[in-house]
């Protein structure tokens, strides 16, 4: 909630503060401990959490036919301690997206918030797997809707304005877009290496600095380690595609290690570097003279380095 700032202008080695209204400025307090979470100015619209859950509940229900807004779930929540910024997952059980007659997609939004301004409102829908819920908004194959928070920017109520068949569009455009995923060939050997560039991972495993190549080493095979079998569970023992690839990607993003509180504030960007990652080496398999090699040239030994 919104409380008046106030400024104690008392003589310095005054008995008693002596305060004064800050006027133009609010300040945006949690209503149960009373803790301040940021200073912004009169024209700032706060718009709750709890505020911002109904209004997606309402932008799926308008962009997605036959969709009741009251089953749209949350899954998943990312927000540091001090509740300055949230990122909230919700998906759509009632309404599924067939790939390959195989895979089931969901309608997926991404709710972001913020009480410090730091992030506007905003509203991602796209999809995401229905077998693991691996929260994944493909950035090219999103509608978004953004909403600073001043008051300039909200009318009496949010509209989810877009043209009729948008959506059916999206699905279409997606279902294509992941067929020819899957057609993209990953051998064993390279899964590794395509990883740690795709989420951008790098060791200085080469620097003549006798410790601190330990070190990247060390690194290096820790997190070796922790990957290897997320991609033995997609991959399945053998070569692969780079939609496996991308499914042990998101696993990744998606579940840090539940006693790591900064790995788990990590989580929406790890996944949009996997986003990312399918969308630039779908683009670079249609350019001629493409390789494995030339790609990782640079990551290739991250795959055999051991301890000394």
């Amino acid at each position: 909630e919104l409380k008046d700032v106030f400024v104690d202008i008392s003589p310095s080695g005054g008995k008693a503060p002596t305060m004064r209204r800050f006027p133009g400025h609010k300040a945006v307090v949690d209503g149960r401990s009373g803790t301040p979470i940021a200073v912004v100015s009169n024209d700032y619209r706060l718009i709750t959490h709890t505020q911002a859950i109904e209004y997606g509940r309402r932008c799926v229900g308008t962009l997605f036919e036959k969709v009741d807004p009251g089953k749209i779930k949350i899954f998943n929540v990312v927000a540091p301690a001090t509740g300055s910024y949230c990122y909230i997952d919700m998906i759509h059980e009632g309404y599924e997206v067939n790939i390959w007659e195989q895979e089931v997609y969901l309608p997926f939004l991404r709710i972001v918030n913020s009480y410090n301004r730091s992030r506007s409102l905003k509203f991602l829908v796209g999809f995401c797997r229905k077998v693991c819920d691996n929260g994944m908004v493909f950035e090219s194959e999103t509608v978004s809707f953004q909403f600073p928070h001043t008051r300039e920017s909200f009318s009496e109520e949010i509209r989810f304005d877009m043209k009729a068949g948008r959506m059916r569009e999206l699905e279409k455009k997606f279902s294509s877009y992941m067929e020819n995923v899957r057609g993209i060939s990953v051998a064993g050997e390279h899964a590794f290496p395509i990883f740690c560039r795709g989420m951008g991972k790098r060791f200085d495993i080469a620097t003549k600095d006798k410790n601190a190549r330990q070190k990247a080493i060390w690194m290096l095979v820790d997190f070796r380690n922790r990957v290897a079998p997320l991609i033995g569970k997609y991959f399945r023992g053998g070569d692969a595609n780079a939609y496996d690839l991308f499914n042990a990607m998101t696993d990744y993003a998606s579940n840090p290690p539940d006693d790591d509180k900064q790995e788990a504030l990590q989580v929406v960007s790890r996944q949009r570097k996997a986003g990312a990652w399918l969308q630039e080496i779908t683009g670079l398999q249609e350019k001629s003279g493409f390789s494995w090699e030339g790609y990782l040239k640079d990551y290739m030994e991250y795959g055999t380095v051991e301890m000394n």
